[in-house]
């Protein structure tokens, strides 16, 4: 039996549907245009294995970013990656081959700066406890009793308490410049860095206002192997996190993986959260969003609605701060086979379908699920890991390539 059934509601279109599937995959429309997700759970689609050029909400969705892709040589074009351990690279056990840096380097190599920039590694978290355990190329180790902890300080959600003699962090990297992410706060105490062995310079976090996020830039670098070093000094500080540069700071593609396992949506989308006060430092023109597979079946899942309406708000409060609305890319993801859903993944899928059709403008859909045409508890040729959920070394690679191509310009 053919995995794929073609169908023809009408003389103007064919549908064509995956055996089993309650919803064609795409249409085929007689003037050749080609439409993915056209039954009544995938509202708005993207066309997969093609040209990412899809007409309609998608290309007017990726203006933003297909902009500053070309102003590249003049401004930076900046990537924000918002995800659970999907995106922060379970298994892939470096971060140079995880998804994201896939997809970076690959637009760099596609669009190259003039003159040509190499390019930094971009954010590193002030959290690297499982960067150790599953990376072999973590920048960052923590010194002393310094304790990393889900604050929600950090743009990753992870904040640096320092608040003791000798607690710190070191951070080693090569390139040209770096920025030092901190909370600045009332009552706030002092911590210094100091460069390749360098001085010690106090930074004091001590602010009016309840929370804001700060940087200290750190410029004018040789392009070399540089080290810095993080110690507290007095009171209470939260270190949130660093981006290495390597030429770019003022032009050429920069990224910000922003990604934390086993989140759900409402971890980013909770009371406070503080991580999206530095969408101003930041200021993305592509933001994309790996989330759901936590809320559908991990520790503590949510409901499909409760769901939804955190990643619109996440959506919304972005645009807030940026003072604008970047790309916005959702990112479902293949069938997962956790112990107790809430509720079927379709539906997840689908409520990512229906944001995008109601924001087109500038929301649209990269369906991994469709690109990796894999069921639950399966995987085509190694693209999954061994759990079936995380995507290997190759599958990082082939969703990198994947996600370069559907929001390149040609």
């Amino acid at each position: 039996m053919p995995d794929y059934i073609g169908t023809s509601n009408d003389e103007e279109m064919i549908t064509v549907r995956k055996r089993g599937d309650s919803f064609p995959r795409l249409a085929i429309e007689a003037d050749g245009n080609i439409k993915t997700g056209v039954g009544t759970t995938r509202p708005v689609g993207d066309l997969p294995f093609s040209s990412p050029i899809t007409g309609g909400p998608n290309s007017k969705a990726l203006q933003r970013f297909r902009t500053a892709l070309a102003g590249r040589n003049a401004a930076p074009c900046d990537i924000f990656h918002l995800g659970d351990s999907i995106t922060w690279d379970y298994a892939g056990l470096s971060l140079a081959n995880r998804w994201t840096s896939v997809f970076r380097d690959t637009l760099r190599t596609r669009f190259p700066c003039n003159p040509a920039v190499v390019g930094g590694h971009g954010f590193i978290s002030s959290d690297p406890t499982f960067d150790v355990i599953v990376h072999t190329d973590t920048m960052s180790t923590i010194d002393g009793t310094a304790t990393a902890v889900s604050s929600n300080f950090g743009p990753d959600l992870n904040g640096l308490v320092l608040d003791a003699a000798s607690e710190g962090m070191t951070i080693t990297f090569t390139g040209t410049g770096l920025d030092l992410f901190y909370a600045q706060f009332g009552g706030g105490g002092t911590f210094s860095y100091a460069v390749d062995g360098g001085g010690a310079t106090n930074i004091v976090t001590n602010g009016a206002t309840n929370y804001a996020a700060r940087n200290q830039a750190i410029r004018s670098l040789s392009v070399a192997s540089h080290t810095v070093v993080i110690r507290w000094v007095s009171g209470l500080c939260y270190f949130t996190g660093a981006f290495a540069y390597n030429g770019d700071e003022t032009k050429g593609i920069r990224s910000t993986v922003a990604a934390t396992p086993t989140t759900t949506s409402g971890y980013w989308w909770d009371v406070n959260h503080y991580w999206t006060a530095h969408i101003p430092q930041l200021l993305p023109d592509l933001v994309t969003i790996q989330l759901g597979p936590n809320d559908y079946g991990g520790v503590a899942p949510l409901s499909v609605a409760t769901f939804k309406s955190n990643v619109q708000a996440i959506i919304a409060d972005v645009k807030s701060k940026a003072g604008y609305s970047p790309s916005f890319v959702l990112l479902p993801v293949w069938p997962l086979t956790p112990a107790a859903p809430l509720d079927t993944w379709e539906k997840y899928v689908t409520a990512m379908y229906e944001i995008a059709a109601a924001d087109s403008d500038n929301v649209c859909i990269c369906d991994w699920g469709l690109r990796t045409s894999m069921t639950a508890g399966t995987t085509i040729g190694g693209i999954l890991s061994g759990d079936f959920t995380h995507p290997s070394t190759l599958g990082n690679r082939y969703l990198g390539e994947q996600l370069a191509q559907f929001v390149s310009p040609f």
